[in-house]
């Protein structure tokens, strides 16, 4: 079993059922994730929509694992953000994060 934190509780329910969709012809989504071991548990830090749509149609993720990284660029309104992934990101994102959703998906085989 995988378990992934999505970033956030919200979600568009007509935007889920596009992305739906495309799922079904694209296959299941990559997401960038970072790994807690002490909780064994990944931390989605994009596609809320995605994982949501892959857990519908039950298909496991892709995980592209940003764990050892320095730093993460996302697009907010079409412009590029960088943040540092030190301990004030992780604490604040812990902090923010509280009451998120944890979907599990199944672990594909080799």
């Amino acid at each position: 079993m995988v378990s992934i934190v999505l970033v956030h509780n919200h979600y568009d329910a007509d935007h889920l059922e596009t992305v739906k969709a495309q799922m079904l012809e694209l296959g299941a989504p990559k997401i960038r994730c970072f790994f807690d071991e002490a909780n064994d548990i990944w931390f989605a830090v994009e596609g809320c929509h995605r994982l949501r749509a892959a857990h519908e149609l039950g298909l496991t993720p892709i995980i592209e694992d940003i764990s050892d990284d320095d730093s993460l660029t996302y697009q907010v309104d079409g412009e590029d953000v960088t943040v540092e992934l030190d301990s004030d990101f992780f604490a604040d994102w812990y902090d923010r994060n509280g009451r998120n959703v944890i979907l599990d998906f199944e672990e594909e085989e080799d």
